[in-house]
């Protein structure tokens, strides 16, 4: 379920093992997670070279509050939806594994920073 000597996971074979599996189970959720270190802001910048902003929560909400009223709800900003513009968002892959026997060929942290893969023929580097 991996792509062989990448060393990278692919969304597209997580969906190829879920579209060909023989799931007696109407609707699944799965998260494409590697087990280990999250990911994290500082992680993030230092993976694309940029400087990291700290965004508070508190300004988010300040954000998400005039959206919703000058707008007057023409940009949907659902209650407590600004918890979900903060990272590490919190999601746990062990059910595409433990379920379906996928498995993850790095994890989190390498593959957001390695360049390597069958989709790299596509990134300008």
């Amino acid at each position: 379920t991996t792509d062989e000597g990448s060393g990278r996971i692919y969304v597209a074979n997580a969906t190829e093992l879920l579209a060909f599996s023989n799931s007696n189970d109407k609707y699944e959720v799965y998260n494409a997670c590697p087990p280990g270190e999250p990911v994290l802001g500082p992680d993030m910048a230092k993976a694309v070279n940029k400087k990291m902003l700290k965004v508070y929560p508190w300004m988010i909400r300040i954000v998400f509050f005039f959206a919703w009223h000058l707008s007057k709800g023409a940009i949907p900003t659902s209650r407590g939806g600004w918890r979900y513009y903060s990272y590490p968002v919190a999601v746990d892959g062990s059910k595409l594994t433990n379920k379906l026997g996928f498995k993850y060929s790095m994890g989190s942290k390498d593959a957001f920073v390695k360049k390597e893969g069958r989709y790299m023929k596509f990134v300008k580097i």
